[in-house]
């Protein structure tokens, strides 16, 4: 009971730290972009 309760945790923890460097990824590759879209918009206006 106790050792899946652990290896649940774990699991969880294991999940979450894979989201979140999912997450720090596609921030790190959508910025550059989001800035030429704003400059873009920018020099257009």
């Amino acid at each position: 009971m106790i050792d899946q309760i652990i290896s649940g945790s774990v699991v969880m923890l294991y999940l979450g730290l894979t989201i979140a460097m999912v997450s720090i990824q596609l921030s790190a590759v959508s910025r550059p972009y989001y800035e030429s879209m704003t400059s873009v918009t920018e020099y257009s206006s």
